[in-house]
């Protein structure tokens, strides 16, 4: 599936996702099997920001028609 970063700069195929708690924050981060690195595609200042982007990239992936998913911005994750 590809996803493009939070921040715009990175473009990647992702095979598995999971949350890391980083200080007060929470990252999004994928797991790429193909490329052997992990990358932090978004940070959101709740855990459940972070897991409510995870539901979304899950929703997306079973309806997905070829495009690709933009990482929100924390301000814009609804809970």
């Amino acid at each position: 599936m590809w996803i493009r970063s939070q921040c715009g700069k990175i473009l990647m195929d992702c095979d598995f996702f999971t949350i890391e708690e980083h200080g007060v924050k929470y990252a999004v981060i994928t797991l790429s099997g193909k490329s052997g690195i992990s990358v932090n595609l978004g940070t959101y200042t709740t855990k459940y920001k972070a897991l409510a982007v995870l539901n979304d990239i899950q929703e997306w992936y079973e309806c997905s028609y070829g495009e690709t998913f933009q990482m929100p911005q924390d301000e814009d994750v609804e809970i």
